[in-house]
């Protein structure tokens, strides 16, 4: 059962020996608290836009867990944008499937609602224990369809893994450079994602001689069939975590 005075904001610092050379203090801290009775009003207003809108908004992402973009309550933040809802669907066991190595165009925090994940954060930084990849940028200009081009050889350093489990609320700075290694069964993150003024940009990490075709810039939608499975089980998820919320 959580209790409010579970659902916390999470400073996490992690110290290390980056690639043999030197520490460095790597902090992921939410810019706002944010209580629970406000949390409880963001899960409301997520339940009743997927009821009325959740047909439309159901898509893959590039990485392969289902998302849904909600516009923020009017008068409730005004440096977020949207609430994003991404959802890992149920399967048995954990979803072993590692994401693609990435950094985000812009700063969000993430309450986790139910499930939880295990990622990794990199550092890109030269040393014994890099590893090359190739950097592809994918932007959008304003108005305009996605794009990619390629960077460069860049390396990487495997700097740690963490668990972050239901419940937990998280703050994401641009441009840190992770991976989600593996979900468990039905885990769903609703996130809080800052506006950003001009061209949104954010970068993928592959092992050198890897297809383009994992440089996807584009969205599937699901089937009305799986819309409807998807949607149910999300809503579901967020009542219980409201209940656990009272």
């Amino acid at each position: 059962m959580l209790t409010k005075n579970k659902i916390v904001v999470l400073s996490i610092f992690i110290t290390f020996n980056i690639c043999g050379g030197g520490r460095q203090l790597v902090e992921f801290m939410p810019r706002l608290k944010i209580n629970s009775r406000e949390m409880a009003t963001l899960i409301c207003h997520a339940r009743t836009f997927l009821d009325d809108n959740g047909h439309r908004l159901c898509q893959y992402n590039e990485s392969g867990f289902v998302r849904f973009n909600i516009p923020t309550p009017a008068g409730f933040d005004s440096r977020v944008e949207k609430l994003r809802l991404n959802y890992w669907p149920d399967k048995k066991g954990e979803n072993i499937d590692p994401e693609t190595i990435h950094y985000h165009p812009r700063y969000f925090r993430s309450l986790v609602i139910s499930g939880g994940y295990r990622h990794s954060i990199y550092a890109s930084q030269q040393g014994i224990n890099a590893v090359p990849y190739d950097l592809y940028r994918i932007y959008k200009p304003t108005g305009k369809e996605k794009k990619f081009m390629h960077i460069g050889k860049r390396e990487l350093c495997h700097i740690g893994d963490e668990n972050i489990n239901r419940g937990d609320y998280i703050g994401f700075p641009p441009k840190v450079i992770h991976r989600i290694l593996s979900t468990k069964p039905g885990t769903l993150s609703m996130n809080l994602v800052d506006k950003i003024d001009g061209e949104q940009e954010y970068g993928l990490y592959l092992t050198p001689g890897s297809p383009l075709e994992l440089v996807k810039t584009e969205r599937e939608f699901l089937s009305e069939a799986e819309t409807s499975y998807v949607v149910s089980r999300v809503i579901e998820h967020m009542e219980a975590f409201q209940k656990d919320l009272e």
